[in-house]
């Protein structure tokens, strides 16, 4: 278990209500960041597949 050092300097457990809180915190984040590759990944794929069928005709 990690531990949260406060003010005092001494280390002290997290609740878990702040881990909870830590969680959603990079939940969100990944989700952003899922958000902003999805466009590129579709992007790639079309293109894969673009380049696919002009390999065939040739």
């Amino acid at each position: 278990m990690r531990g949260v050092v406060n003010k005092t300097g001494r280390e002290r457990f997290r609740s878990e209500k702040e881990k909870n809180i830590e969680k959603s915190k990079n939940l969100k984040s990944d989700i952003k960041k899922n958000e902003r590759a999805f466009p590129l990944l579709l992007l790639f794929l079309c293109l894969k597949q673009e380049l696919s069928r002009v390999k065939h005709i040739d």
